[in-house]
């Protein structure tokens, strides 16, 4: 085997993100199945390329989100705001029952009102949760779920029609 004094150099590239980064090696000397070897590679490039600054994309007018709202309370479906509201402090302490949860439900439902045109006439959504507090208090089971039963008929449509995505006024 001869060994050769003659330099020889080995171009390294590698491609990163789109981009080309290349290297030129030189090699040891001695035989050519040792050139064929790169004595020491060039550091990798310590930066990623910047890329080119985008502006940012406004967000959607409220009216647009408004137009679109997320499906919802189906099957299938994530439950709306006020349904998984009602679930959590009022249908699963009606499960139980617990009777002070079920007092507090009411209470605080009463500040839920949708429209503020629903507290006037009769039956109003504030007179409902009301009713249903005070018979949670006097622990009527009976009048609790015929309290829920008449909120449900008075505006159960109105609501699913009008309010159902929208987020609730806590």
């Amino acid at each position: 085997m001869s060994t050769s004094s003659s330099p020889c150099f080995v171009v390294l590239g590698r491609a990163c993100a789109g981009l080309a980064a290349f290297a030129l090696v030189a090699c040891s000397g001695g035989s050519s199945a040792d050139n064929a070897t790169p004595k020491s590679a060039a550091p990798e490039p310590s930066a990623a390329p910047v890329p080119a600054p985008v502006a940012p994309t406004p967000a959607p007018a409220a009216s647009a989100t408004a137009a679109t709202p997320t499906p919802c309370g189906e099957d299938e479906q994530p439950d709306c705001p006020l349904q998984a509201w009602m679930r959590a402090h009022l249908d699963k302490p009606l499960d139980e029952p617990d009777f002070a949860k079920l007092a507090d439900g009411f209470t605080r439902a009463a500040k839920l009102v949708p429209d503020p045109s629903w507290n006037s006439g009769t039956p109003s959504w504030a007179s409902l949760a009301k009713s249903g507090a005070e018979a949670a208090q006097s622990k009527d089971l009976d009048t609790v779920k015929q309290t829920c039963k008449s909120c449900h008929r008075a505006f159960r449509s109105k609501y699913k029609t009008s309010f159902r995505p929208k987020p609730l006024p806590i």
